[in-house]
């Protein structure tokens, strides 16, 4: 993020955010191509494996929620920050 902000602490929850949100996103991508390669092979034990990593990607998008709620009742952001959380 290069904009700053007068508190630090503020730029330190705006970056766990997006770094929270690039890690669920190469959980979900790794899933995606697991699920296809077990797919194609038909491989039972694949799709089991990747059905039960799925609550790496769920805990992380509870995370990731929880930590949008508070960014937002505690730093009250506009603009582009409003809209990055938002989007998350």
């Amino acid at each position: 993020m290069p904009d700053k902000h007068i508190s630090s602490q503020f730029d330190l929850e705006l970056n766990a955010l997006c770094s929270n949100l690039l890690e669920m996103g190469g959980l979900v991508e790794s899933q995606t191509q697991e699920a296809m390669a077990a797919f194609t092979e038909m491989d039972l034990v694949r799709c089991e494996a990747v059905i039960a990593r799925e609550k790496l990607v769920n805990a992380k998008e509870i995370e990731i929620d929880s930590g949008c709620t508070e960014i937002i009742a505690k730093r009250q952001p506009t603009a582009r920050d409003l809209r990055l959380v938002m989007t998350a």
